[in-house]
């Protein structure tokens, strides 16, 4: 990248397959939080677990994407990253350092009052504890500080990368998930089990024509692995090569090689065909819904976590006076997320006009 944007740019049409392809993104992460709270962890495990992968895959295609039709110099992007990226994190971070050492109030995944003062602060915006979902940010910041190289590398270099990535995340056997105990491993071993995706996103968009015309034709197998990828792990005693543990309170039975970030890495590369090709359907296509929440997704990311425990307190009390039998819990918890998923819409959206121009310096959107 030179130090001024490049004189003959290359037309770029704005690309509604990716844009949607971002809503679906946010909707997996969103539903996975929003299952932990209310009686459907197992499939959250199953089905949803490392959907951060899309929004990573997303990242790395728009990264390359832009890169050739619109490039700009290293200088400008960084700079963009700290106002659209970092400056949104922090202001957020923030609000929760504040708003929980104000209210004393203990919620899962969201630092605790007593976990906050002067000496942890440059721990919590550094390494995002502030909530259980931020440590994307700094994870995603050290890959965006080697994006101007990667948009630069040749296309054998980069596949070369790309794979040893991919390898290392199903060579890992489990992905630890906690970011608020103090730990750097964890923090550390996202690199192994996501990196991979940006990488692929990159892979993409430099050969999108190519792939585009082999991709649906994989549509049918790659859905049905990722589906056995996730019954696998629902009832592992189906499979070959399952264990029983007895060490734990409750025994369980699971699957050894098809266990942890192996199972996850192949997964949500397999749900990533038919999301890309339906994405391609749609990419000369406005969906209202799709694109309120593509252009609100990343306020969705900042502003869900905190109040998703609420709506489990709902869910427990709806339960509590209707009794409904297990279809009626599953039809209420669905419509209950859809009222999660408004909630924070309209949130974001009220926030956005609120904010006018600078609304994706404080809010991301």
């Amino acid at each position: 990248m030179g130090n001024d944007m490049t004189k003959t740019e290359k037309p770029c049409a704005f690309d509604w397959g990716m844009h949607n392809l971002r809503a679906f993104a946010i909707v997996c992460i969103l539903f996975e939080h929003f299952a932990n709270f209310t009686g459907l962890l197992e499939v959250s495990r199953a089905f949803l677990t490392g959907s951060t992968v899309f929004f990573l895959f997303i990242s790395g295609y728009l990264c390359q994407h832009l890169a050739t039709h619109r490039p700009v110099s290293a200088k400008t992007y960084f700079r963009r990253k700290v106002t659209n990226v970092i400056c949104p994190y922090l202001v957020w971070s923030m609000l929760t350092v504040f708003a929980v050492r104000i209210t004393g109030t203990i919620r899962y995944g969201v630092i605790a009052p007593d976990e906050i003062c002067w000496k942890s602060l440059p721990e919590i915006f550094l390494f995002g504890w502030a909530q259980g979902p931020y440590w994307y940010i700094p994870f995603v910041c050290v890959l965006f500080l080697v994006s101007p190289w990667l948009t630069r590398i040749g296309n054998p270099d980069l596949v070369r990368v790309s794979f040893v990535a991919f390898a290392l995340a199903i060579c890992i056997p489990v992905r630890s998930s906690s970011h608020l105990d103090g730990n750097l491993v964890p923090f550390a071993m996202q690199y192994s089990c996501f990196a991979w995706s940006y990488l692929f996103g990159f892979l993409y968009s430099r050969f999108k024509s190519s792939i585009d015309r082999q991709l649906s034709g994989y549509v049918g197998p790659a859905l049905l692995l990722g589906i056995l990828l996730g019954l696998q792990f629902l009832q592992p005693e189906w499979f070959l090569f399952a264990y029983r543990s007895f060490d734990a309170p409750v025994p369980y039975t699971r699957s050894f090689v098809l266990g942890g970030s192996l199972a996850q890495s192949l997964q949500k590369l397999c749900f990533l065909v038919p999301a890309v090709v339906l994405a391609n359907r749609f990419s000369e296509k406005r969906v209202a819904v799709l694109d309120w929440l593509a252009t609100h997704s990343f306020t969705l990311y900042f502003t869900h976590h905190f109040f998703v425990q609420d709506f489990s307190r709902m869910q427990n009390w709806l339960f509590i006076v209707t009794a409904p039998g297990p279809i009626g819990r599953m039809v209420f918890r669905l419509l209950l997320f859809a009222v999660f998923v408004a909630f924070n819409l309209i949130l974001a959206m009220g926030l956005k006009k609120a904010f006018g121009r600078y609304s994706r310096c404080f809010i991301g959107s």
